[in-house]
């Protein structure tokens, strides 16, 4: 919640500071002023009806804010010592083990105690992390319960190791599957705005997550590939896939302090916040997973790529749009596709089979309302064997994605592209993404002097902001919608 944030950094610079927000944000920015790293829980907050003309409301939130800055601090405010946050019990109820069994599993009309069963689930039933249940996840790696795996946001809390089986244990999930839930925590804790931006702004943001490596058939992750079986990975009853969509969303409820509709803006939400969980289905492909072609830790130095054969999970945040692809005459700038003399970095097989095989996915592309935000383009397993046949690699797919989803500089503005882009720190392992953004001179001017209307600009400059994967699709083009994989972790480190 930036607005907070900066306000908060002006308070404790001894600059008096109101707070100004859309109604649906209120809670937000007031439960971010509240968190463990903020500690400002008197911050003075103002909203407004965003629907309403900002002039009829004009003259009553002047008075309020001018109220704010100089009606002198109660006592609450003037506190100057060291706020306390009262830790979460271990335990969350007393009671016999058949009431709070019934707490856990929503049956409220059975039980005595006092637990409200959907402020520690994700608003259905779960199982009941007992000592004897939480002993046998933990079976599942040799790292002791007490471990730290990282903080999680938005309050900063501490994850371990047994509070990642527990969590594990109310999702559903198995022993075998810690070594993942433990490298998906790890990328929760190292996406710097996991849950507090992103987690608050309209509750429209998503978190997926990609699994690749042999760890997929050992953890019976559903990639939805025609040679896997079974049904499709975002659709209900796929136990792991969606047992892991609902770990991640325990594990920001239970560590990390979210509640829906204080801490997540009463916007309109996002039924993936717990859905997306695909393992990529590479393996049939003769092409490397798509970790393949991420640095491990860019940030600290290390710049290696993760093994072709590795089992990592990568975290994406995911903005609330998806657009399918559907068949369409590509109209980029493209050549066509008999062209004699390919661009340097392609031969002429390599070239004519991206453009084949991705012209309909830039095209598309195009489309989607945050470029900033990165591109998740999904392509069939056939897709892919069929680049592969060609020569293409995973890389050179990347690029060429990235050279022709472009436009002219006047119909890119039209489209969208340069509105709302900011230097927000967007990450992909650490490393900022949009360094270019910071300077809206990436984008030259359309009208004045030096106006370039006719100059082409691409959507997605930065390879780095485009990302592959190989699964399900439709028949003869793909799926493409805004994300990033803000960081990927190995599964084999927490085994």
């Amino acid at each position: 919640m930036s607005v907070a944030t900066a306000a908060i950094i002006h308070e404790k610079l001894n600059i008096p500071t109101v707070s100004l927000h859309y109604d649906e944000m209120l809670s937000v920015a007031e439960d971010t002023a509240s968190t463990t790293a903020n500690a400002m829980p008197t911050l003075r907050q103002l909203s407004f009806d965003a629907a309403v003309r900002i002039a009829d409301q004009a003259p009553a939130l002047a008075r309020a804010v001018i109220d704010g800055l100089t009606r002198p601090l109660d006592g609450k405010e003037s506190y100057a010592g060291t706020w306390e946050f009262t830790p979460e019990p271990r335990y969350l109820a007393e009671g016999i083990y058949e009431e709070v069994r019934y707490a856990m599993e929503g049956d409220l009309t059975r039980c005595a105690t006092s637990l409200a069963a959907a402020q520690f689930t994700d608003g259905s039933p779960v199982a009941l992390p007992t000592e004897k249940a939480l002993k046998e996840m933990l079976k599942g790696t040799s790292k002791g319960p007490g471990a730290v795996v990282g903080p999680i946001q938005p309050n900063n809390n501490m994850a371990t190791v047994e509070h990642v089986a527990i969590a594990g244990i109310m999702a559903g999930l198995k022993p075998e599957t810690m070594p993942l839930l433990l490298a998906l925590t790890e990328c929760m804790a190292n996406t710097h705005d996991f849950g507090s931006s992103l987690g608050g702004a309209d509750g429209y943001f998503a978190f997926g997550a990609v699994i690749n490596g042999l760890a997929l058939d050992e953890m019976k992750i559903n990639t939805g590939a025609p040679a896997g079986g079974g049904p499709a990975p975002l659709t209900t009853g796929v136990p792991a896939n969606t047992g892991i969509g609902r770990f991640m969303r325990l594990i920001q409820i239970n560590i990390g302090g979210t509640e829906p509709g204080i801490f997540e803006a009463k916007g309109l939400g996002n039924p993936f916040k717990t859905s997306i969980v695909i393992g990529e289905a590479n393996m049939e492909t003769g092409w490397p997973g798509m970790s393949s072609v991420i640095a491990r830790n860019p940030s600290a130095g290390d710049n290696s790529k993760f093994g072709p054969k590795d089992s990592t999970v990568s975290l994406f945040v995911l903005w609330g749009d998806m657009l399918l692809v559907l068949n369409s005459q590509y109209s980029g700038t493209a050549p066509a596709a008999d062209v004699e003399t390919p661009p340097a970095g392609y031969n002429k097989e390599q070239w004519t089979a991206c453009r084949t095989h991705l012209s309909r996915l830039v095209e598309r592309a195009k489309n989607l309302n945050c470029a900033q935000q990165g591109l998740v383009a999904m392509i069939r397993p056939a897709t892919a064997r069929n680049l592969v046949r060609a020569g293409v690699t995973r890389e050179m797919a990347i690029r060429w994605i990235s050279d022709y989803c472009n436009d002219t500089n006047q119909n890119a503005r039209t489209m969208g592209l340069g509105s709302g882009i900011f230097g927000a720190g967007y990450t992909v392992q650490g490393e900022n993404m949009h360094a270019e953004w910071d300077n809206k001179s990436w984008l030259p001017p359309v009208t004045g002097e030096g106006a370039q209307p006719d100059a082409i600009v691409k959507f997605y400059p930065n390879t780095k902001l485009v990302n592959i994967i190989v699964g399900p699709g439709l028949t003869y083009s793909g799926l493409v919608m805004n994300g990033l994989p803000r960081w990927t972790a190995s599964i084999d480190a927490w085994r």
